[in-house]
């Protein structure tokens, strides 16, 4: 499978995650940008880890597009309907770049869990 978003790509491959180069219009990163962390974090195969440090920083910025991106493209490959819906409802009431597309992985979950309840 492969994810790829404006500021960053993450490309999934045999169930760990990869990150690849990425450009950052006008913005440096230094060694404590939480996105990058992520990216170093998930190519060790630390999802957890990566996931836990993109969910604090969305809490801490929430504007940050990218980092709503990462998060949501783990989430995705993740899965756990109510591990996401419980971090929307945390952060639904805050600025979100990303409202969209945060609903549309909710929708995406509300389907597929109707399909097994069948």
């Amino acid at each position: 499978a492969y994810a790829a978003h404006r500021s960053s790509t993450v490309v999934l491959l045999q169930g760990t995650y990869t990150p690849s180069v990425h450009a950052h219009a006008g913005r440096t990163q230094s060694t404590e940008d939480p996105l990058q962390m992520a990216e170093q974090l998930l190519a060790y195969g630390q999802v957890d880890q990566a996931q836990e440090t993109l969910e604090s920083a969305i809490r801490d910025c929430s504007e940050r597009v990218d980092l709503h991106h990462a998060l949501l493209e783990i989430y995705r490959h993740r899965q756990e309907s109510r591990q996401i819906l419980s971090f929307w409802n945390e952060i639904k009431n805050k600025y979100c770049p990303a409202e969209a597309e945060w609903h549309d992985l909710i929708d995406q979950l509300n389907v597929k869990w109707k399909d097994h309840e069948q």
